[in-house]
Formats: C-alpha cells, sequence, structure tokens
C-alpha cells in the first residue's frame, strides 16, 4: 500500500514538474517571440511563467525528500561509526523536516484566510492570489506525506537489519 501511494506520488509529481518547466520555457518563448519580432509584448505570459516556477519549487521539495536530495551537513553521518548512530541521525533529520512541512502548512492555510478575506488578484492575470499561495500547503504536504515515508521505511530497514544481527 505504501509502495503504491509512493509510486503514484512519484508519478503526479514528475509529470506535473515537466508539464510546469514545458509551460515556462514556451511561455517565455512566446514572450519574447512577441516583444522582440512581433513588437507587441503580452501581458499575461511572464506572471503566469512566475506562478507556475513558484509552483514547480515549491513541489520539488517533495520530489528531493524522496531521492533524499536536500541540503544536509552530512559530516556527521558519514563519520558516525555505527548503524545505530546513522539511524538516529537520519530519523532526526527527518523528523525535523517534517516538523517544517507542518509549520509550513499551518502558516500557509492561514496566508490563504487572510487572502481569502482580502480578495487579492494578480494583476495582469485577474485570479485570485491564493492560487500562487495554494502551492505552499499543497507541497508541504505532499513533502509531508514524502517524509513519513521515508521515516517509515528507514525504521523498517533498521528493524529487519538488527534483526538479523541476533
Amino acid at each position: 500500500m505504501l509502495f503504491k501511494l509512493q509510486r503514484g506520488l512519484m508519478r503526479f509529481e514528475e509529470i506535473v514538474a515537466v508539464l510546469s518547466l514545458v509551460a515556462i520555457v514556451v511561455l517565455i518563448l512566446l514572450q519574447v517571440f512577441n516583444r522582440y519580432v512581433l513588437q507587441s509584448s503580452l501581458v499575461w505570459s511572464e506572471e503566469l511563467a512566475r506562478f507556475l516556477f513558484i509552483w514547480l519549487v515549491y513541489l520539488s521539495t517533495s520530489y528531493a525528500v524522496r531521492d533524499n536530495k536536500h541540503l544536509a551537513i552530512s559530516f556527521l553521518l558519514e563519520y558516525s561509526r555505527s548503524a545505530r548512530a546513522r539511524f538516529i541521525l537520519q530519523a532526526v533529520s527527518l523528523i525535523a523536516t517534517a516538523i517544517f512541512a507542518g509549520f509550513c502548512i499551518v502558516w500557509g492555510v492561514e496566508m490563504l484566510f487572510f487572502l481569502k478575506k482580502t480578495g487579492q488578484q494578480a494583476p495582469a492575470l485577474e485570479v485570485s492570489i491564493i492560487w500562487v499561495y495554494l502551492a505552499l500547503p499543497v507541497c508541504m504536504g505532499l513533502m509531508l506525506i514524502r517524509c513519513f515515508a521515508a521515516l517509515w521505511i528507514l525504521i523498517a530497514g533498521y528493524q529487519s537489519s538488527t534483526s538479523m544481527d541476533l
């Protein structure tokens, strides 16, 4: 069950990330073509590309947890001699990341409620700015799921390796 969720989540993130990146490139190329060839710039293309980039960056945080690619101070992990010390360091790192993601979700939802009250809109696209700020709680939620899954796999792997030592 967990592995199906992991695979589905990974596939979703990959598809959305690739489509966002393609859309950003097409929008910027379209803007450059219109500005320099047609002498008429598009008002909305840069703003949409920026919003897609924001979503792409936040989505990448979840993807990075999957591949263990977040920035880390790894010298403690590399120089720890026991499997138990490495396990504890990795677990603490995942738990700290999960706590951070949880705080971001809470703050992001609070921000969404604030923006709902103010009714702010993106100037060029004239859509609610909530669509941009929604990236934080949604993608941090995905990151939180990834942290729990990685922690589960870490614990299961540690338990199976220690049971073999007995």
